[in-house]
């Protein structure tokens, strides 16, 4: 396999190039370069129905064993995907490992020991017969994915499809085409190139996909390219399944250990420096406790080690733009007009990166942009609270929760609070984890999104489900077909009172009914 070479000036020049020096261009089989994106989406399109077929009908246990192979090689290969993800959008190392490679081995290690028994048949009886329920793929599979996890967020959707006996069309990011490059180079070696195809290019790409005739499109991004995704595939009444961005809050309550929920908070704020889904963009501490938070919360920020992602012991890389260290730096100073106050932070950082020094603001209002768009960088945005009932009606005024959190030492008071919160995702005393976590569904509700990726769940996303229905055996009674007999009203009466007769009643229910089946019987005799 050649391992690509990603050398990124993170102004914006990227040089593409595989072992040799031979430029890395991924596109449609049998599609010419002059062909627009519609030409070569349809084109991979045909391809994957040809060998869509095949793949379903092989057993669940030989799909598996691809996706060993691909776990085998992602773990051989991880230097060098983690070398990828510094240089091209400026991943720290420790976090290459920690964030993208090992929960994504992880989640393949899970699916090769628990899928199979997901996707098999159920079989029950009933009063009417007997039912086997199938789990039928979809076929093709229509994914449009993010860049700033781009192994994770990518093979784990990848996988779940092929498991359930899908093929993928796929559309990386245009932010992350090395990366992505070479989780297709990782597919192919695995044997999974002909069931899996790419479409390397900017968002007319991600449109092309969506107005295809895929059987389900999985979209992974922010809530304006989705929607845009959404309207596309709605008119063609196609389902989807689509993860958005949120604008997750954080509650830390009275009781709360405060030095474990700054901690966190800052972790997870400072994760892909602040470009992270469902990271914690409010944090509302009970008023009581909060100078005590944002002390501890501002000597962890101030230990970070921010700057080049490719360095040994960086902590906090760069975003992934000069437009989005611009837009982070504009909803600072719009939360400061407000009425905010910056602790620490605040600027951006020296060099030609752009860097965003790790920042932490307290009193925020709700209406600033920081507590109302999914704002990047490694910025903490504090608010303070007085009581549960308060705080509950400010989270819930934004609807874009796909994930919360809420902290306390007393295990009971943070479940029921965490059961008040319409998120997709609650976490008790943490935060980010469970979307690392294999055997658990992940998805938002409302404009976070719909739809469930990983866990048993997600494998179900990624099949429909056919009920056949078994012959009736030769002695069951055919009262209910036509011609209707005489009697047959009073037997199907005589059945409502006698199931739901209750005392004294129910014996004179049952001597009415014994006497109705036993007129209907002697009718059937003429």
């Amino acid at each position: 396999m050649s391992v690509l070479k990603a050398f990124p000036d993170r102004r914006g020049v990227l040089d593409i190039a595989g072992a040799g020096g031979k430029e890395h261009v991924l596109s449609a089989p049998g599609s010419r370069k002059s062909e627009g994106p519609h030409e070569q989406a349809a084109a991979a399109l045909e391809a994957l129905h040809k060998t869509g077929t095949g793949w379903s009908a092989l057993p669940v246990r030989e799909r598996l064993k691809a996706l060993g192979r691909l776990e085998t090689i992602l773990a051989r290969e991880a230097d060098s995907v983690v070398l990828t993800l510094a240089h091209e959008i400026g991943r720290p190392i420790t976090e290459g490992y920690a964030a993208e490679v090992i929960p994504t081995l992880a989640a393949l290690r899970w699916l090769r020991r628990h899928a199979s028994t997901s996707l098999l048949p159920k079989k029950c009886g009933g009063p009417f017969g007997r039912r086997r329920v199938d789990q039928v793929p979809y076929g093709v599979i229509g994914l449009v994915s993010p860049w700033n996890y781009p192994v994770y967020l990518t093979l784990t959707t990848i996988a779940w499809a092929l498991a359930a006996g899908n093929v993928v069309l796929w559309k990386p990011s245009e932010h992350a085409r090395v990366s992505s490059s070479l989780m297709m180079e990782l597919l192919e070696e695995a044997g999974l190139g002909q069931q899996v195809r790419a479409l390397f290019g900017g968002p007319e790409y991600g449109a092309a996909v969506a107005d295809l005739p895929c059987d389900k499109t999985v979209f992974i991004g922010s809530l304006r390219a989705g929607r845009q995704v959404l309207a596309r595939v709605g008119r063609a009444g196609r389902p989807a399944v689509v993860e958005l961005s949120g604008v997750d809050p954080m509650l830390v309550l009275a009781d709360a250990d405060i030095s474990a929920a700054a901690r966190s908070a800052v972790w997870a704020r400072s994760l892909a420096a602040g470009q992270t889904c469902m990271a914690p963009r409010r944090v509302y501490v009970h008023a009581s406790r909060q100078a005590e938070f944002l002390r501890a919360a501002e000597a962890y920020l101030r230990s970070l080690r921010a700057g080049d992602p490719t360095c040994a012991g960086t902590e906090v890389g760069p975003l992934r733009s000069a437009a989005d260290l611009s837009c982070a730096l504009h909803a600072v100073e719009d939360a400061v007009r407000r009425g905010a106050r910056v602790i620490c932070g605040g600027r951006a950082g020296s060099g030609s990166m752009p860097l965003l020094e790790p920042t932490l603001l307290t009193d925020c209002p709700d209406g600033c942009r920081l507590f109302r768009e999914d704002i990047p960088g490694p910025i903490l945005a504090v608010a303070s609270f007085q009581n549960l009932e308060e705080v509950i009606v400010r989270v819930h005024k934004l609807p874009q929760m796909l994930t919360a959190s809420v902290w306390s030492r007393d295990p009971q008071q943070g479940q029921l609070a965490a059961a008040r919160i319409s998120a997709g995702v609650v976490s008790v005393n943490d935060v980010i984890l469970p979307a690392a976590q294999a055997d658990t569904a992940f998805g938002g509700i409302g404009s976070s999104g719909y739809g469930r990726l990983r866990g048993a769940e997600g494998l179900r996303e990624m099949v429909w489900t056919r009920t056949v229905f078994s012959a009736p055996p030769p002695w069951r009674p055919d009262w209910h077909l036509f011609p209707h007999r005489e009697g047959t009203a009073e037997v199907l009466r005589g059945s409502i009172r006698l199931l739901y007769s209750t005392g004294t009643e129910r014996g004179q229910a049952l001597r009415e009914w014994m006497k109705a089946v036993g007129g209907l019987g002697k009718a059937n005799r003429k």
